[in-house]
């Protein structure tokens, strides 16, 4: 493996101009060795991807695929997205003659070919199963094993479905033999792994005003093109330089394919001139005011210290204003862009730099503690859970006739803690406790309570009525405690004197009882038997009279 990386890192050397042809014809020998060498796993499954991205994009898809822009109206804070078919009409390419690029273009073709036709191409990508071009350029990087590409964050992201998008393709040099082919390109296609952007960009929902502060994205690209060789290492790359800009008039070369009128997509346009803040997004982007590019440059590169052909990279192509026509702008590059390249540098998966680390979905238990007595609060007790803490804790109280048998929900018992009724007497309880945070939900069903029991009565008896001869009493029980359903039996009695002995009246075993001749000068006292299904109890009143 070390071999192979040296290998490549020479091979970028040469894009560089720092060796001779003879390091180079040895740099070819070496190739023919390499090629002979046996491809691991990973390295075949990589290229299964690659062919199979490089397929699905079909000429046809090519030519279908809609630029991906946004365009803010003055004062608003999210953009309108706009999308731009390729024209059938393709220009031709113009003629590289050196150094003849404007330092004041706001539009032009580019015509003096080099590293900024070489390396800068478009970028075709799904969102779902939409087809969309933008533009990009390649990053110099420092590992022999992988080539970064740079474009718009909103062509590796999307705001609104909240995912990275898929089967990324670079088209490098598209403009020399725009043949909608990757077969029929000057170097091939090349694909992407993984996709890099920044958490304040994928953070938002729609493009926002923040998300123009970090609208970069980063592309890894493994071997592809023609000879299954490193992007870099075969078109060469420009430097990333975050502090190019430093302040209003600097000097800008702007590159990108617009496909969207005037522009047909198939040529390299580019704008040149001093930047300026953009004082519609608080100062915190840059504007080139005269530049005419159009949708589909998105994603192309802004150099700056550019002579030549190449310069450093220093911002790209982000968005427009719906007021003019004229005017493209960028996000000024910063740490932060200096922080989501490094983690380019090493992702083997899509990655949100600066994302907060995902919270675990809890692993839910429940048990439940609490007597089973009638009239007893039970409480789930969820603190066995495990994984991310709960947001949120939802419950659901069951009953069954068995302890194994089929549990119904019991209506309303959706809380924590549930107090037994009588309905529960004789039955077996468990609950249910779902857990939710952002990572996820989980549910859990507690083990069977024991049996539920009642409550023994203890009874209690009062007489009320009138103590006259043709008058009722009437025996209460109100005051008898215990679980429902609880029957009673009544034996009324009578006695001489209040502390007599009670002889029971023939036949007066009901709740009331009506007052007799015989009734008049005596006392009377009323005996209660209360039964539930938990036990029986027995009360006896105070006595009522002398009957009058």
């Amino acid at each position: 493996m070390a071999f192979l990386e040296k290998l490549a890192y020479l091979m970028k050397m040469r894009r560089s101009n720092r060796f001779s042809k003879f390091q180079v014809a040895l740099i070819a020998s070496a190739t023919i060795l390499v090629a002979l060498a046996p491809i691991s796993s990973a390295s075949a499954k990589g290229q299964s991807e690659h062919d199979r991205i490089v397929s699905y994009w079909s000429a046809s898809r090519l030519h279908a695929a809609k630029s991906l822009d946004y365009t803010f109206s003055p004062g608003s804070k999210v953009a309108k997205r706009i999308e731009t078919a390729q024209p059938s009409a393709k220009v031709g390419t113009a003629s590289i003659t050196p150094a003849t690029y404007s330092g004041a273009s706001t539009g032009q073709t580019w015509s003096d070919g080099g590293l900024a036709l070489s390396a800068t191409g478009k970028v075709f990508f799904n969102i779902g199963a939409s087809l969309y071009v933008c533009s990009g350029s390649v990053l110099t990087d420092s590992d022999a094993t992988r080539s970064i590409v740079l474009t718009a964050g909103h062509c590796v992201y999307d705001n609104a479905s909240r995912a990275f998008v898929t089967n990324f393709l670079f088209y490098p040099d598209y403009k020399s033999n725009p043949t909608q082919t990757c077969a029929s390109t000057t170097y091939g296609c090349w694909t992407a792994s993984a996709l890099v952007a920044n958490y304040g960009f994928t953070s938002q929902t729609g493009f926002t005003t923040q998300a123009t502060n970090y609208d970069w994205g980063f592309a890894i690209m493994g071997t592809g093109g023609k000879n299954s060789t490193q992007l870099d290492a075969t078109v060469g790359s420009f430097p990333l330089d975050v502090g190019g800009f430093t302040a209003n008039g600097n000097q800008a070369f702007a590159f990108g394919y617009p496909q969207a009128s005037p522009y047909s997509g198939s040529d390299l346009i580019y704008c040149s001139g001093g930047i300026a803040a953009d004082t519609l997004n608080n100062s915190s982007t840059w504007g080139l005011s005269t530049c005419t590019l159009t949708g589909g440059a998105s994603g192309g590169p802004w150099m700056s210290n550019f002579a030549t052909d190449r310069g450093s990279i220093s911002s790209l192509n982000s968005y427009k204003y719906t007021s003019s026509a004229n005017g493209m702008y960028g996000p000024k590059f910063n740490a932060n862009t200096t922080a989501t390249y490094n983690s380019a540098l090493t992702a083997t998966t899509n990655t949100s730099v600066g994302a907060p680390a995902p919270v675990p979905a809890p692993v839910a238990a429940v048990s439940i503690t609490g007597t089973t007595v009638d009239k007893s609060t039970l409480t789930a007790d969820t603190s066995g859970s495990t994984g991310g803490a709960a947001s949120s804790t939802t419950y659901q109280w069951s009953r069954a006739t068995t302890v194994g048998g089929s549990y119904s929900n019991i209506s309303g018992a959706t809380k924590s803690t549930y107090v037994l009724t009588s309905s529960d007497i004789g039955r077996y309880l468990k609950v249910k406790a779902t857990l939710t945070n952002t990572g996820g939900s989980s549910s859990a069903t507690s083990a069977a309570t024991s049996v539920v029991t009642g409550i023994a009565p203890v009874a209690c008896a009062t007489i009320s009525g009138t103590a006259s001869v043709n008058s009722t009493l009437t025996a209460s029980t109100s005051c008898t405690t215990g679980s429902s359903t609880i029957s009673y039996t009544y034996v009324w009695s009578r006695s001489a004197t209040s502390g007599g002995t009670y002889t029971p009246i023939s036949l007066a075993t009901k709740s009331t009882y009506k007052l007799v001749t015989a009734d008049r000068g005596q006392y009377l006292k009323v005996t209660v038997v209360a039964t539930n299904m938990a036990g029986t109890s027995t009360a006896t009143s105070a006595a009522k009279g002398p009957i009058a």
